[in-house]
Order: C-alpha cells, then sequence, then structure tokens
C-alpha cells in the first residue's frame, strides 16, 4: 500500500509538469482546445514517462517538501511553454504593427485562440505561424524537450536563481526583435509609401494625400506579404531553431 501511495505521489510530479506545459504552449493554451482533453494528453503522456523517469526514494519527501515539490513542477512546465510561447506572440505582435501601419489598427475580428479580438494581420499571421509550427514537427520537439528534461531536472529538483530570472527577463525583451525581424520588410515598405505620398503632398498641394494613403497602404502592404511569404517560412524557422537552443540553455538552469 505505501509503495502504491509512493508511486501516485510520484506520477502526480510528472502529470504537473504536462499540466504546466499545456497552461502556455500553442494550440493547447487556446481556449478551443476542451479542458478535458488537456488532461487525458496530460494524462496519457504522464503514464508512459512514468515508467522510464528516474524515480526519488520515498525520503526525499516530507510534507512540506512534497508542497515545494508541486510548485518547482508546475514552474517547469510553464517555463518551457511559455518560452515556446513567445515566438508566437513575438509574431503576433508583428502583425499588430503591420495592421497600424496599413490603416487597419481598428479592423479587429474575433480569435478564437485566445477568446478575444485581434487585428486582422495579427491573427493571419499567428494561423501561419502555426501551420508552419506544424509542418515542422514543432509538438514532437516540444514533448522531446519536456521528456528530456527529466533527466536533467529529477522531480521536485527544480532550481531557482537569478540567472533563470534574468534569462527569462532577456527572452521577453526578444519580443520585439522577433516581431521586427518577421514583419520589418513589410514595415519599411509601409514607410516608403507614406514618404512618397508626403513628397507628393509637398510637390503637388492640390492632390488630397489622405485619400490615397488609405488604398495605397492596403495594396501594397498585401502585395508585400506576398513577396516576403516564401522568405517567412525560412525566417521563423531560423528563430526557432534559436529559441530551441535557448530553452535547452534555460532547462541547464533549471537544474541548477
Amino acid at each position: 500500500m505505501n509503495i502504491a501511495v509512493h508511486d501516485a505521489e510520484l506520477f502526480f510530479l510528472i502529470f504537473l509538469r504536462l499540466n504546466g506545459l499545456f497552461l502556455f504552449v500553442p494550440i493547447f493554451n487556446s481556449k478551443n482546445t476542451p479542458f478535458s482533453a488537456k488532461i487525458g494528453i496530460s494524462f496519457f503522456l504522464a503514464a508512459i514517462v512514468f515508467l522510464w523517469v528516474p524515480l526519488p526514494s520515498r525520503a526525499s519527501f516530507d510534507t512540506l517538501g512534497y508542497c515545494f515539490a508541486i510548485v518547482r513542477e508546475v514552474s517547469v512546465g510553464a517555463v518551457i511553454g511559455l518560452m515556446v510561447n513567445l515566438v508566437f506572440c513575438g509574431v503576433r505582435l508583428a502583425g499588430n504593427m503591420i495592421s497600424v501601419q496599413m490603416g487597419l489598427g481598428v479592423a479587429n475580428i474575433y480569435d478564437p485562440e485566445y477568446g478575444g479580438t485581434a487585428d486582422l494581420m495579427a491573427q493571419a499571421k499567428g494561423l501561419l505561424v502555426l501551420m508552419i509550427f506544424l509542418s515542422v514537427n514543432g509538438p514532437h520537439w516540444l514533448i522531446e524537450a519536456i521528456v528530456r528534461s527529466y533527466d536533467l531536472i529529477p522531480l521536485g529538483g527544480m532550481q531557482f536563481s537569478s540567472n533563470l530570472a534574468g534569462k527569462l527577463m532577456s527572452l521577453f525583451g526578444s519580443l520585439f526583435v522577433i516581431a521586427v525581424r518577421i514583419g520589418g520588410p513589410i514595415i519599411v515598405s509601409l514607410w516608403l509609401v507614406s514618404l512618397i505620398l508626403g513628397i507628393l503632398g509637398r510637390l503637388v498641394p492640390q492632390m488630397n494625400v489622405f485619400m490615397l494613403e488609405f488604398p495605397s497602404k492596403i495594396l501594397v502592404g498585401l502585395l508585400a506579404m506576398i513577396v516576403c511569404l516564401p522568405y517567412f517560412h525560412t525566417v521563423f524557422g531560423r528563430i526557432l531553431g534559436q529559441f530551441w537552443q535557448e530553452l535547452a540553455g534555460v532547462i541547464r538552469m533549471m537544474a541548477g
């Protein structure tokens, strides 16, 4: 009976790390994903991981230590899921910047993924990057990362440090860098349109620049997106590859 209770406690810790991951990871953090599906997938993966995870002895946890272990396990999964979600947030930020420059900042539609409203370009970019994430086997890499984390971070063994906090803060700061890398060419083309129209407005005062600006920016923005579309997969693949390397470093930091 004691062995069964001990195994149940350890299984619950594994289950919590996986649930912490699904709190932030794309697709599973969507409001459209049923809660029962999240729990079921977490339970299924936890049952698989439980078969080969290094299990600590019963003496490793007392009541207070087990409570701290619960917090650490949820934190490990949440940090991994949050890092992956940062890439998607950077792409959505690029879409917001493009929408503002195109004059579509007020044209919001319902976003079923987050249950709120979103700019047209932000949702378009988000759906595109989600398809690319699935095409490059992103979910498989993510599951492999969380499974391998048990080799470096034993159950209840996460270490909080100032280096970890500083690293996470620097990754949050990289959101704007990702947005510029994704939407930079389109934003620059829209700025050029504003510059050209401004010059025309000075040279030909009779021209109604404001009437030309809105349709011309939409046209140029859409054309720029079509031109940049073949390169979007390459750029996002490189960004995702860099973040996988950053994720490995963060996992080592959490291991202490």
